[in-house]
Order: C-alpha cells, then structure tokens, then sequence
C-alpha cells in the first residue's frame, strides 16, 4: 500500500514481480490482475481476501 500525491489519505495499491509492476491502482485485485496478466500473459481474475492470503492462518 502506498500513498498517492494526489490523494494523500486515500490508499493505493500496486502489484510487482521481477522487472513487471501494474500501475498505482484503487484497489488491490486490480493491481495483483494487471501484474499477473503481464506476467502470465493471462486474462485470469482473482478475487477477494484469498488472492492476498487472507484465508491462510499463517499470513492472518
């Protein structure tokens, strides 16, 4: 999470692996897509709390 200049108190995100980074984006499956789909040269979408690890107990 990172802060944006332009918005300083709203959240941004942005996603990276390597040398590939999505752009600033609104909201964190947005970012994870956008770095995945340019990784991966994939269309596949992910959603919710488990693309983060929110579902596994060690990361929670």
């Amino acid at each position: 999470v990172k802060g944006y200049a332009g918005h300083p108190n709203s959240p941004v995100f942005f996603c990276c692996f390597e040398e590939k980074q999505s752009d600033i984006c609104s909201y964190s499956t947005e970012a994870i897509n956008t770095c995945y789909k340019e990784v991966f040269r994939s269309n596949t979408k992910f959603s919710g709390l488990p693309v983060m690890g929110f579902d596994n107990s060690d990361v929670v």
